[in-house]
């Protein structure tokens, strides 16, 4: 059964040699700017806030990925926890603390991500990808990124590194079903771009 063409983003699903947490660090974000929602890599943006992520960004910008947030809501009058940060709805004064899962240099996080139409093949294993960035769901908050494949390099210029094809034999028991197919729209397990994080 082919592959389904629905995005959601980067999924934290372990670290390398220790057991995952998935702790999350509150940030402040950018109140009045682009939505972001849940799985978004998230950049540092020159005011000190942090802000959503976009294609042709280096990995030694991103804070980490956006997993929600915290804010007074000028339309409900209460402070809100919600999934994505729809990008206003709170006074110029007032911060969004938003819950940022960090990228981890000693130990590299895993995330799985979707690929594009061409999909991800052995062949492409660690090599250096780039997203593609779309515009979340207002409805489940849920993110839209997904990997993009045609921009495969074995240079250090870009963001994510492609350590697996999720599915692998013995990878987390996980052999069947969303993302395991061959081809398109298939899942990636991938890792920060440590080289380029660190700049050596």
């Amino acid at each position: 059964m082919a592959n389904t063409n629905a995005a959601f983003g980067l999924r934290p699903i372990g670290y390398r040699g220790v057991a995952p947490n998935f702790e999350t660090v509150p940030m402040k974000c950018v109140y009045n700017a682009t939505a972001i929602y849940k799985g978004d890599p998230v950049i540092f943006a020159s005011s000190g806030y942090i802000t959503v992520g976009a294609a042709g960004t280096a990995v030694s910008q991103w804070a980490g990925i956006f997993w929600g947030c915290e804010y007074l809501s000028v339309s409900q009058g209460k402070v809100v926890k919600n999934a994505y940060w729809p990008g206003s709805d709170v006074a110029s004064s007032q911060d969004v603390t938003c819950f940022i899962l960090p990228f981890q240099l000693s130990t590299p996080s895993y995330y799985l991500i979707q690929t594009d139409a061409t999909g991800i093949a052995r062949a492409g294993l660690n090599m250096n990808y780039d997203i593609a960035y779309a515009a979340g769901s207002t409805y489940s908050g849920q993110s839209k990124v997904y990997l993009d494949v045609s921009t495969v390099a074995a240079t250090a210029t870009l963001p994510l590194r492609a350590v697996d094809m999720y599915g692998s034999a013995g990878n987390m028991g996980q052999n069947v079903g969303p993302g395991t197919e061959a081809g398109a729209y298939n899942y990636a397990i991938v890792a920060a771009n440590v080289m380029q994080t660190t700049g050596i």
